[in-house]
């Protein structure tokens, strides 16, 4: 925690990114200004981030919340987009973010109380990390 990022444009990615300044190995002054494209509102690239991360496609999300998790949930808000539905002792988020990375490391963080309902991409990706993780830790699940 307590980590410097600065939003900048990546040469290597071609595209505006979020960096984290610890990571830098050198900075130059160059002759060449930027100019940011007119196209481009700070607040809003921030704002569809979850996380750090503001990378890949707004994407809306559902996971389901159960137990200790969904009253935490409904404590704060999340996501500037996020809308909770109440199901019974379950609580539903719903968001429509960038990163869904960092989502699923979110989801995990919150298992075994946490599903992913939608989209079926962030469902694979959960289940491919926790995957990873049981393997790593020699516990093998079935599915």
């Amino acid at each position: 925690g307590g980590e410097l990022y600065t939003i900048g444009f990546s040469e290597k990615r071609e595209s505006i990114r979020t960096l984290r300044v610890d990571r830098f190995h050198s900075i130059r002054m160059l002759e060449d200004d930027f100019t940011r494209p007119d196209q481009f509102d700070p607040e809003d690239y921030i704002g569809r981030s979850f996380g750090m991360y503001s990378e890949g496609d707004l994407t809306p999300v559902r996971i389901e919340f159960q137990k200790e998790a969904a009253r935490v949930i409904r404590e704060k808000e999340w996501h500037p987009t996020q809308r909770l539905e109440q199901k019974g002792k379950k609580t539903i988020l719903h968001m429509e973010v960038q990163g869904l990375p960092e989502v699923a490391r979110w989801v995990l963080y919150h298992s075994p109380n946490a599903k992913v309902l939608a989209p079926p991409s962030l469902k694979e990706m959960v289940a491919e990390f926790a995957a990873k993780t049981a393997n790593r830790h020699e516990k093998k699940i079935a599915r």
